[in-house]
């Protein structure tokens, strides 16, 4: 539901006297979040030398560590705005978020102390360890936030906050309704468009500001421009914030970047490939993660290969030609999976029960561990973390003809994960429907690109792991 802001926003609060305001909900969550991290630091690190090296270190050293950590942390969390208490709820997902993020700033720090050559100021196994405590000391805390919310909820010790909603007659009121109610609000007052003249609605309005009503909600869905304008202008005379919902249409491009062409506002509705500025950027990213995965997925990738070579015959890499940026050819590497090395022209879509995977392959296909060694093609250069996944030749071929915009995929390079696999458009496409909604996703990724937006990617590519409906 996205919104257009008329005047200040307000948050809903808790108003039960003695029950903590909703809107402080998140400050309290980000800072015992960073409390939690700092003291593992400290204790982890002092308990990590004590029994290592049989002295404690000062305590300094390890507090930068445990600040700059917590401030990483809190930063990431409330980019993705997982700190809402609406996201709080979610246990499941809080917890995957809170493991990819600790995990993600663990890798770049065990990266940097490596790269400056500080491992013996910064042990590696000290920054393990404390990862590790930090990590479990906030997942504990969720299970407390997420029964709290829903028990002052449940039990009515939320104060809804009282609005009035404005909006064309039809079934659609009631969606109306149920989307202000899912977000803390309660309409006491419906005042129909298509009944009312302005003037009508700014003498009931007036009279709903007995009931404490705090904000005015005016959805834009089936009204014309002239009575929206008409409506907006009266009520600039109230003195509460009045939101402007965006029918459906106009809601996709509320988020693109707006321009001036002289006085005329412009929405870039389709961007061009990153800019040079961008693609920078973006390689930066690609080689600091690849490098960070590489070192810390390297003990479970030697074990991988060790059950690869002893559950069946074959070589324990998979090398496939792909095409890449601009068109370019590139061998992709992956764990071998099958028992047939196919990565011809004639090469089949892997199935579902297919006779060709082997015992071991099915479980690493359905984990996408099979996937782990082609950060080394990130290295290189040939691929990026995120980006549309790149297909078997024999399918690029077979699409460019059968899908118009297809080859637009390839103006980006292609990436270990990407926007389409987050949102269930994983593993096979078995018809050209399914590569369409694939196809749809890739391209709005990117035309949206942003750095944050692979950081968001690579957090959520942590819990779609754990999606083998479509992996197999």
């Amino acid at each position: 539901m996205a919104v257009a802001h008329i005047g200040s926003i307000d948050q809903v609060a808790y108003r039960r006297r003695g029950a903590m305001r909703r809107v402080f909900v998140p400050y309290f969550v980000a800072l015992l979040d960073a409390a939690i991290i700092t003291v593992s630091a400290i204790v982890s690190g002092l308990s990590y030398h004590f029994v290592a090296f049989g002295y404690v270190e000062p305590v300094g050293k390890h507090l930068a560590i445990g600040l700059v950590f917590a401030a990483g942390f809190v930063l990431l969390m409330v980019a993705n705005g997982y700190y809402r208490p609406s996201t709080l709820i979610f246990l499941t997902k809080q917890l995957l978020y809170v493991f990819a993020s600790s995990f993600l700033l663990a890798t770049f720090l065990a990266l940097v102390v490596f790269l400056l050559g500080a491992s013996e100021s910064f042990s590696r196994g000290a920054i393990a360890i404390f990862a590790g405590v930090s990590t479990v000391g906030v997942m504990f805390s969720r299970p407390f936030w997420a029964h709290y919310i829903l028990e002052a909820t449940t039990h009515g010790k939320v104060q809804k906050r009282k609005v009035v909603l404005i909006c064309a007659s039809g079934e659609r009121r009631v969606d109306y309704q149920n989307d202000l109610r899912d977000l803390g609000l309660e309409a006491v007052n419906v005042l129909d468009l298509n009944e009312q003249c302005a003037c009508e609605l700014l003498a009931n309005l007036r009279m709903s500001m007995s009931k404490d009503v705090k904000e005015v909600y005016v959805f834009a869905e089936g009204v014309s421009r002239d009575v929206l304008e008409g409506v907006i202008k009266q009520l600039r005379d109230l003195p509460v914030p009045v939101h402007l919902v965006l029918d459906p249409f106009v809601s996709q491009f509320a988020v693109l970047p707006v321009t001036s062409l002289g006085d005329i506002a412009v929405v870039e509705v389709q961007r061009a490939p990153l800019n040079l500025v961008e693609r920078y950027l973006k390689r930066g990213f690609d080689i600091i993660v690849a490098a960070g995965a590489l070192l810390f997925f390297a003990p479970l990738m030697v074990f991988v290969a060790i059950i690869i070579k002893l559950d069946s015959h074959g070589p324990v890499f998979f090398l496939q030609r792909r095409r890449g940026f601009n068109n370019e050819p590139f061998d992709i590497v992956k764990f071998r999976s099958m028992s047939v090395m196919e990565s011809g022209m004639a090469m089949t879509q892997a199935t579902q029960n297919d006779a060709r995977v082997t015992r071991f392959g099915r479980f690493i296909r359905s984990t996408s561990i099979d996937e782990l060694p082609q950060f080394w093609n990130v290295l290189l250069g040939q691929m990026s973390v995120v980006g549309p996944r790149p297909h078997a030749v024999s399918q690029e071929d077979q699409y460019d003809d059968l899908i118009a915009r297809y080859a637009f995929r390839r103006h980006v390079k292609p990436g270990i994960t990407g926007w389409a696999q987050i949102n269930g458009h994983r593993g096979a496409t078995p018809t050209v429907s399914s590569m369409e909604a694939r196809l749809d996703h890739d391209l709005w990724y990117m035309h949206h690109w942003s750095l944050w937006l692979d950081i968001k990617i690579v957090l959520r590519t942590f819990g779609a792991m754990f999606d083998r409906r479509s992996a197999f």
